[in-house]
């Protein structure tokens, strides 16, 4: 990859500092890449997935529980969790995403 800053280099270790700089971004770009679509494939999943059964009634445990355990264990309250989970019917993924303004 070339541009028209490599033209403007007249000493070698300045052009060969400045191709590398182009490789790093290079290589980010692929691992952003890699990582979006990545991400998309998961959301696909998650959005086909059934939510999880809600608790038998008269249980203790509250739906989703261990979705809220996991989304408390990321700093947001339980009320947060619970709102997240049930406007995403259950999708952890989604609720983060919500959570997290994605």
């Amino acid at each position: 990859v070339t541009c028209d800053e490599c033209f403007a280099y007249t000493k070698p270790e300045e052009l060969e500092a400045h191709k590398q700089a182009h490789e790093r971004r290079r290589q980010q770009a692929a691992a952003d890449a890699e990582f979006a679509q990545r991400l998309q494939e998961e959301e696909q999943r998650s959005a086909q997935a059934p939510p999880p059964a809600a608790p038998p009634a008269g249980s203790a445990d509250t739906p989703y529980a261990e979705q809220v355990a996991q989304i408390e264990a990321m700093g947001f309250s339980r009320e947060q969790a619970l709102n997240a989970l049930n406007s995403n019917n259950g999708n952890l993924q989604s609720a983060l995403n919500s959570l997290l303004g994605a």
